[in-house]
């Protein structure tokens, strides 16, 4: 509940992060919540990359059910996190 209600604020702040990345348990956010689902919708149309560890995805037998999002790698996940602007859950 509590990263359902970060994840909507996400939509009233100035400027949005550049990308979200989801890791461990987190990936079950774009997978499962149908609210978290919608609001990362929105989130992709004003231009935020939403990106799920496919490590985290594959350990948690989540691979083949992502709703939203890109699967990235670690190396993917290293590179993004040296830049700025990102939200890592």
């Amino acid at each position: 509940m509590l990263l359902r209600g970060f994840i909507n604020t996400l939509l009233d702040i100035y400027p949005l992060p550049k990308y979200i990345i989801f890791i461990n348990s987190g990936v079950k956010l774009p997978v499962n919540n149908k609210g978290v689902i919608k609001t990362l919708k929105k989130l992709i149309k004003r231009g935020v990359k939403v990106f799920s560890c496919g490590t985290c995805l594959k350990h948690s037998i989540l691979n083949d059910k992502l709703k939203v999002g890109t699967i990235i790698n670690m190396y993917e996940i290293v590179d993004t996190l040296n830049e700025n602007e990102v939200i890592e859950i």
